[in-house]
């Protein structure tokens, strides 16, 4: 078996992306490659190589003279990348109904039925449906469609949205059901781009009502904690 070795600037990267996600680091914040260095007992270079990478994914912006700034994901632009998402999955699983085999079907299905088989609380469940639209885009055969996909993803877990969620999770309810991945599945042995496209649109539209939901609560319930 081959070890793979991972380099220090995707160590970094990788960092630097989970406390984003975890609201260690929040919009706005400056990232010195200095203090990000010595916080890590890692050489400059490597953070600055991270940075440049953050930079290309656009989740850093750089102000001349003063700093390199983590960028504010809003409300409004994650609704736009649910938006963006929508419509590549669309053309995603059409292309897959066209092309996928019998193996890749048995495959989706097992991957539906462990998503679909945990409880929301589950802080595996968000992987897990990852992992399945992934395997969906890299089937379809769309050469730039994972990496869109994963970008569109990235940006939405280092928003704004993200990092409340994960700080209000105690105070939500969940009260709207997550859309169910086997009817994806079912879908695809028909073999019909069209009806997998309205499927798909089906389950990202009920996905993104959900995130709606939260954005509502959130706003209520942020107001009544300055209340207090």
């Amino acid at each position: 078996m081959t070890t793979r070795i991972t380099k220090p600037n995707e160590k970094i990267y990788s960092r630097i992306i989970s406390d984003v996600v975890c609201g260690n680091i929040r919009p706005g914040e400056r990232l010195g490659e200095e203090s990000l260095a010595a916080r890590w007992k890692i050489g400059r270079s490597a953070v600055r190589e991270a940075m440049f990478r953050l930079e290309q994914d656009g989740l850093v912006v750089r102000k001349a003279k003063v700093g390199t700034f983590l960028r504010e994901i809003n409300d409004k632009e994650f609704l736009e990348i649910y938006d963006l998402r929508i419509a590549i999955e669309c053309l995603v699983i059409s292309r897959a109904a066209e092309v996928i085999t019998d193996r890749e079907l048995e495959e989706l299905g097992g991957l539906a039925q462990r998503v679909d088989s945990m409880p929301d609380e589950n802080e595996n469940r968000v992987g897990m449906d990852q992992t399945f639209h992934n395997r969906l885009s890299e089937i379809s055969k769309l050469s730039y469609a994972p990496r869109m996909l994963a970008l569109a993803r990235l940006h939405a877990q280092c928003s704004l949205l993200n990092q409340r969620l994960i700080f209000l999770r105690g105070y939500l309810k969940q009260e709207i059901p997550k859309p169910d991945h086997r009817d994806i599945v079912e879908v695809l042995r028909l073999r019909s781009p069209d009806k997998a496209g309205k499927v798909m649109r089906e389950h990202l539209e009920a996905a993104k009502k959900f995130v709606l939901r939260d954005i509502d609560l959130i706003q209520t319930k942020m107001s009544t904690l300055e209340r207090e």
